[in-house]
This record gives C-alpha cells, structure tokens and sequence, in this order.
C-alpha cells in the first residue's frame, strides 16, 4: 500500500462501519428504541417533556432509552442503506491496495453491479412503504376528530431525545472519517465520487435533524416519514450512479 497510512485508512474504515451499524440498530453498539408510542409513561414522558440536554434526564430513563432494540422512527434506519454505500466504497478503495488492477476491476465490476441493483430494488420497496404510511398518516392527522385522535394514538409521541444522540453520534463519526481518510492518505481529497458521497451522507444528517427539530414534537414522525424518503432518494440516485459505472466495468474487462 504505497503512500497509505494503514492504521489511519483501517480507522477510517471502522468509523464508517460503526456509524452503519449504529443506524440500522446493531446490537454490537448502543441504540434507542424506535419510537415509543407502545412504551411505558416513564418513557412516554422521557420524549414529551424531557429538554434535549442529556444530563437533565433521569438516570432510569437515560437507561431504558438507550437500551431497547430500534433507532427512533423510519429515517434514521434508513440512512443505513446510503452509509452502506459509503462503506462499501471503502472497502473497494482498500481492495485496489490489496489485489492486483485488473482482478480488482474485474471483481468490483461485478460485486458492484449486484449490490447496485439490490440496493435500487430496496430502496424503490422502503420508499413506496414509507410513501404509503406518510399518505395515511397526513389522512388521519387531517381528519378531526376521530382520525386525528387516531393519528395521535399511534404516532403521536417521538422519542426525539434519542433521535439526537444517534445523529449526533452518527455526525461525529462521519467527521472521524473524513479526518481519518485525509491522514491516511492527502490523495483521497482528489477523489470527487468519494467527496460527493461523504457530503451527501453528512447532508443526509443534517436533513434529518432540521426535520426533527422543525416541528412540534407530535409531528415528527411525519416529518421523520419525509426524510426517510429523502435520505432513499440519494440513496436510490447512488445505487443508479454505481451500477452505470459497473456495467462500463465489465464491459471493458470483457472486451
């Protein structure tokens, strides 16, 4: 691996790892709950009164809230597919240092080429799901009384504090890997696919913090159902750019 720093690319590699497994709920990090319309008053109090300063919540509460087994809502766990594709340009990065051009271009032609196709089949079914409980949701919420008593009932709590660790978390990871990567090696700054891709994913953060915090906290999980598809759609535009680029890559390994 001439002119790259090991330890700093393999820290790299881990920040961006730790942030996937962080947003689709591993059990190898620590993750809050999904939402908590089902959960105890404790809980339900927790994400209705509580001020976002973490320090001013309740011992047991701080527990159970970091805890249980989903991130909040249907955003955060989404993010997971765009950040899966930042790692997995990682990982082809660190495999060009490893195999030699051409098997390299051959294989990546290849595992890019069905992961692409994957993530757009995923990534159209997660939209259209999550179209369709937005359009129901906004049906319920705009239906007084009773619908939006409904909507209330079933969405009408979002556990807001929890949503802000693991973006934040999420946000100082990413910073980890962009410094990382700069210290491994300056060259990567040269590379305009990978810049473009960290932004969009460090964009993705941030579009779904401004949702969360734009709205009242019994909206939220309305607008959270907005940046899920917003964070898909990049995702979805990714998967097409990559698999363009691995069916020009097979192409020219085979002729």
């Amino acid at each position: 691996m001439d002119g790259l720093r090991k330890p700093f690319f393999v820290a790299a590699a881990i920040c961006v790892a730790l942030v996937v497994m962080l947003e689709s709920g591993s059990g190898f990090v620590v993750k809050p709950s999904r939402d908590v319309s089902g959960d105890s008053a404790s809980l339900r109090r927790t994400a209705g009164a509580y001020s976002t300063d973490m320090e001013k919540m309740d011992k047991d509460d701080l527990k159970r809230l970091t805890s249980l087994e989903k991130p909040p809502g249907r955003a955060i766990p989404q993010m997971a597919v765009l950040d899966g594709l930042l790692l997995f340009t990682i990982g082809l990065m660190g495999a060009t240092y490893v195999f030699s051009d051409r098997l390299s271009g051959k294989i990546q032609g290849i595992v890019t080429l069905i992961l692409s196709l994957v993530v757009i089949f995923v990534a159209i079914l997660f939209i259209l799901r999550d179209l369709g409980q937005l359009i129901l949701m906004l049906s319920l919420f705009l239906a007084p009384p009773f619908g939006t008593i409904a909507y209330l009932a079933i969405w009408g709590t979002f556990n807001r504090d929890a949503a802000q660790v693991v973006l934040g978390t999420a946000m100082f990871l990413k910073f980890g890997l962009c410094v990382t990567l700069v210290l491994a090696q300056q060259r990567f700054i040269q590379n305009k696919g990978l810049l473009l891709i960290i932004g969009t994913s460090l964009l993705a953060n941030l579009v779904v913090s401004f949702l969360h915090a734009l709205v009242p906290v019994i909206l939220v999980s309305i607008t959270d159902a907005i940046g899920a598809i917003v964070v898909l759609v990049l995702a979805l535009i990714w998967a097409v750019a990559m698999l363009i680029g691995a069916i020009i890559a097979v192409i020219k390994a085979i002729f």
